[in-house]
């Protein structure tokens, strides 16, 4: 079973196994644009403050 919406240009999806507690949630995004760029970079840092350089 899964559900999927739109938050701006990024999709999520989320999917859930029927009877069981686990829950998948993904999100993507048109390849090259600002969002998908953004995605990139949630990956690489794990959601941690990232200081920008002057």
């Amino acid at each position: 079973m899964s559900d999927t919406y739109r938050v701006g240009a990024v999709a999520c999806g989320v999917l859930i196994v029927p009877g069981a507690d686990p829950r998948m949630v993904t999100r993507t995004a048109a390849t090259g644009s600002a969002d998908a760029e953004g995605l990139d970079l949630l990956r690489v840092t794990g959601g941690r403050t990232v200081a920008r350089l002057p």
